[in-house]
């Protein structure tokens, strides 16, 4: 009996070491907030927390409104939900509820998103045939690079776009390995609703990603007109399961709306860094993989097909991401796309993925080979950049965590904090936190006056109600004063809202939130407050 119980534990091991290496990755990148108590805030945090914020209220409350946000955004009725991840705002909502604080909300949401991600690139490299040592190698890379670190960074809801995208080009390998039965259109149906109910824009990116997969699959289909049949089965029913998302916008942009923020895509696109794998930086040692994994394809094209379809399409979307394209002729001509795509880096969401599934092809052919020097080094570089990559990580976590109170700091002047140089940017960043009042970054000075345009940190324009960095700590880790948070930090930008004068765009449609919504709420004047009944029948 004891033989079969160490059997059993044996083959548990086995099965799942892959999955406790993942766990423990995600406790090393959480366990600075676990040791100092900090909660990041940045460029999306409060934005998404009113959205999600409100989900949890609707939930707690049953006083649902699928379209109006009745508890967040300074109560003023905007539409987002239901325009942008509807069901996830809901999922995030009962987390709140469950977890209580921002604080422990924030925690929660790191092991969910690290594990499911290092998850989904984990079986990524399975369904490759990579071995196990390697697959888990790269799952823990992954974590460390690119849209999952977006979330620890500013809460960017493209890291769930990360999440998914692993688990959606599965399906694209199985179109290409698969002969007899390449798409498997019920399991792809729920992954691409799931991200549809998520965020949209990874939803076209990951769907341009796949029809290469699927025109691959298509020339070696043993039944092509059952590929076919199965892939309309696939759109038919994505486009049910995501009904209220497409419906939705259908409905509000026969509106007058106001367009998401404007951004320059050159000054967003990828470029070499010193300071991590994050956004539209790439440390120079993981671009140097990638070339090298590129370069090796080619020389050996004949000899690993799969590998050479992966990274040339990878390869593709990193150079999609880059500052080799021609980003500003294009934003010239296609004006649209500095709204609604706004970041060229978004298209690492499917390079990052594809790239390190290369490597781990790679290896696996280099591991074939006997006494091979380079098979050795390779998984010395791999082991190198992973190491820079955490070590990245791990700083830039403890800075944000401990250096994050930015909305105690002025602009001087009339305009706000800005600039190309990064050392400025993050000299500005780390300075912000028990700074002597002799030593203030050039344009910034200490206030302990309320509502006041600040930058937080040094990126997205907010309205701050307080200087008291104690009182906003206290709130993080209060489970009866989360809508506090919201109302101390406001979002300016209105993405997304009704504009009843004429076309405006950017600092126009600021303007109109901050003189028509955010003044009137503060001082009390605001007419137009939704369920104010409900908070008094809940006093009363």
């Amino acid at each position: 009996m004891n033989k079969i119980r160490s059997t059993n534990w044996q083959n548990c091991l086995k099965n799942c070491w892959p999955f406790i290496v993942i766990l423990l990755m995600t406790y090393l990148l959480a366990a600075i907030q676990l040791r100092n108590g900090g909660t990041i805030l940045d460029i999306d945090t409060i934005f998404h927390y009113n959205r999600f914020f409100d989900a949890s209220e609707q939930l707690r409350t049953g006083n649902f409104s699928y379209f109006q946000t009745n508890f967040a955004f300074n109560q003023s009725g905007r539409v987002v939900n239901a325009v942008y991840g509807p069901l996830f705002a809901y999922f995030n909502g009962l987390l709140i509820l469950i977890f209580g604080t921002w604080y422990n909300y924030q925690i929660a949401t790191y092991f969910i998103i690290c594990m499911s991600a290092g998850t989904g690139m984990y079986l990524l490299a399975r369904k490759a045939n990579i071995n196990k040592y390697m697959s888990t190698a790269l799952a823990i890379l992954y974590l460390n690079i690119g849209t999952i670190q977006a979330w620890f960074d500013h809460s960017n809801l493209a890291a769930w776009g990360g999440v998914f995208a692993p688990f959606i080009l599965i399906e694209g390998i199985n179109m290409v390995q698969n002969h007899k039965s390449p798409l498997r259109w019920i399991r792809l149906m729920l992954v691409m609703s799931l991200v549809a109910q998520t965020h949209i824009l990874s939803t076209l990116i990951l769907t341009l990603a796949l029809i290469p997969f699927w025109f691959a699959g298509y020339f070696k289909a043993i039944d092509r007109k059952k590929m076919i049949i199965d892939l309309l089965k696939a759109i038919v029913g994505t486009i049910v399961l995501s009904a209220n998302v497409w419906g939705a916008i259908l409905v509000i942009y026969q509106n007058h709306i106001a367009p998401t923020l404007s951004h320059n895509l050159a000054n967003n696109a990828l470029k070499i860094s010193g300071y991590g794998s994050l956004r539209d930086d790439i440390l120079a040692s993981l671009l140097f993989i990638f070339i090298i994994q590129i370069i090796y394809v080619l020389l050996n094209y004949k000899k690993m097909p799969l590998n050479l379809f992966v990274t040339i399409e990878g390869g593709i979307f990193l150079f999609l991401s880059s500052k080799l394209m021609p980003w500003d002729f294009l934003q010239s001509k296609v004006k649209f796309l500095t709204s609604y795509l706004q970041f060229p880096h978004r298209f690492l969401l499917v390079a990052y993925p594809l790239l390190l599934l290369g490597i781990g092809l790679s290896m696996n052919s280099l591991n074939l080979l006997k006494n091979n020097i380079f098979y050795k080094i390779a998984w010395v570089a791999v082991g190198v950049v992973i190491l820079e990559s955490f070590g990245s990580n791990y700083s830039r976590i403890t800075q944000r965590s401990t250096f994050n109170r930015a909305e105690v700091y002025r602009a001087n002047s009339s305009k706000y904090y800005s600039t190309k140089n990064m050392y400025d940017k993050y000299r500005y960043t780390e300075s912000i936190n028990d700074m002597p009042d002799d030593y203030l970054v050039s344009g910034f000075s200490k206030d302990d006056k309320s509502k006041l345009y600040v930058q937080v940190p040094a990126r997205g324009i907010y309205y701050k109600n307080t200087g008291d960095i104690k009182k906003i700590n206290q709130i993080l880790h209060d489970k009866n004063k989360k809508k506090q948070l919201l109302d101390l930090i406001i979002k300016i930008n209105p993405d997304y809202l009704p504009i009843y004068h004429g076309k405006k765009y950017g600092s126009e449609v600021d303007y109109y939130y901050i003189n028509n919504v955010i003044k009137p709420e503060q001082s009390g004047k605001f007419k137009y407050r939704v369920l104010r009944w409900v908070f008094k029948a809940h006093l009363g």
